[in-house]
């Protein structure tokens, strides 16, 4: 109950104040890294055919342009959509008791 709480805080805070400039940075930097690691990777290639030929879609040559073009409002806006959409399932794990 007590993680709960935390995340739906966590959750609120983003759909409300969006993330932080230094948070953008920080995970656009990520992405920019994860991104030409996946470069060398056939797995990911193969992927990116299958996107453009069955979807029409090219997720690689505008990649850097769209990731720039992403603000925290955008950020915000996403969560806060998601967040207050009013969907919600929580599903909780409790230990049984130990046998004696």
């Amino acid at each position: 109950d007590r993680m709960t709480e935390v995340i739906y805080a966590g959750l609120e805070k983003m759909a409300t104040e969006g993330p932080s400039d230094d948070y953008m940075q920080k995970i656009r930097e990520y992405m920019v890294r994860s991104h030409a690691e996946s470069l060398k990777d056939n797995s990911y290639w193969m992927s990116q055919l299958i996107a453009r030929t069955r979807e029409k879609k090219d997720y690689v040559t505008q990649f850097d342009k769209v990731l720039q073009g992403i603000t925290a409002d955008d950020v915000r806006a996403f969560a806060a959509k998601i967040f207050h959409g009013g969907n919600r399932a929580v599903v909780g794990m409790k230990t049984p008791p130990a046998k004696d």
